[in-house]
């Protein structure tokens, strides 16, 4: 493949990844009627979970990126994505909750592979015009 074709493919990858039109909504959501958590759980036992996930996993993926080569991750992390905003919509238990936060954990760790798999097939003179695509 040429590297506009690699570059072509990724923008639209990153596009779908990045549109996420809930996830502004998603504190009242759980605020709301269907989930009734309070501030406290949200801030102290939900939330916090994530952040912790993302730490494990961003250590995890780093070491294993190459590795496993940066397709195999980067298909992860559209499962994780796909996985919670699925589990959203059909659970409301508390543990459900947290297994959402651990797959958001993985799915903002992953986001590593993303751009480095970029940067692996696309010859050097290349970079920042794919960097420029990509980002925008």
């Amino acid at each position: 493949m040429t590297w506009k074709t690699i570059s072509l493919c990724l923008c639209i990858y990153g596009v779908l990844k990045e549109f996420r039109p809930s996830e502004s909504y998603f504190i009242p959501y759980l605020l709301g009627p269907r989930m009734n958590y309070t501030e406290e759980q949200i801030n102290n036992e939900i939330l916090t979970v994530g952040v912790y996930a993302s730490m494990i996993c961003m250590i995890f993926v780093s070491l294993t990126t190459d590795w496993l080569r940066y397709k195999i991750v980067i298909v992860i992390q559209a499962f994780c994505g796909v996985c919670i905003y699925a589990s959203l919509s059909f659970f409301t238990s508390f543990t459900s909750l947290i297994v959402v936060q651990i797959l958001y954990g993985m799915f903002v760790a992953t986001e590593v592979a993303y751009f480095t798999y970029t940067y692996s097939v696309v010859n050097i003179k290349y970079y920042q015009k794919v960097t420029s695509y990509i980002r925008a």
